[in-house]
């Protein structure tokens, strides 16, 4: 039997207008678990000047909103 193929989404890190939108990454998380990702990942910011949340910060929210998903940092 061949391995199941496995999926993974990106959490949106961006901070728009300078503030962290709850709702928005709760209604992503949700979507994203429904449509059966088995992962979703962080990354840490390396180049530009964009306004990113934190990787780990990231991760302890989504932890706290997610019930099945597996979460991971791709870079630190």
């Amino acid at each position: 039997m061949a391995p199941a193929v496995r999926f993974a989404i990106s959490i949106p890190q961006t901070v728009t207008g300078g503030s962290f939108d709850p709702t928005g990454t709760d209604t992503y998380l949700a979507h994203a678990e429904e449509l059966g990702f088995d992962s979703a990942w962080t990354g840490e910011q390396v180049l530009g000047t964009q306004p990113l949340l934190s990787p780990l910060e990231t991760l302890a929210y989504a932890a706290a909103r997610t019930r099945r998903i597996r979460l991971g940092c791709a870079m630190l």
